[in-house]
């Protein structure tokens, strides 16, 4: 090898162990909650907190469906 296709292979490397980085840093259950679908889906379960039983088991089933 080359001193140029050794630093270009070291750069490689490093840019690839930052990625990696960065992706071992992401949180994934924020990074989902933050969507817009998921917030909706999320609110719509909330609603269900006042609801009788029979109906927050038809309104889940409906949502649920609706996947």
């Amino acid at each position: 090898m080359t001193p140029a296709q050794i630093n270009v292979q070291a750069g490689v490397s490093q840019k690839l162990q930052q990625i990696k980085d960065e992706i071992n840093g992401i949180n994934i259950s924020s990074a989902a909650a933050s969507s817009p679908q998921v917030q909706k889906l999320m609110g719509d379960i909330k609603s269900l907190e006042g609801l009788p039983g029979s109906q927050a088991k038809d309104f889940c089933q409906k949502i649920c469906a609706g996947l």
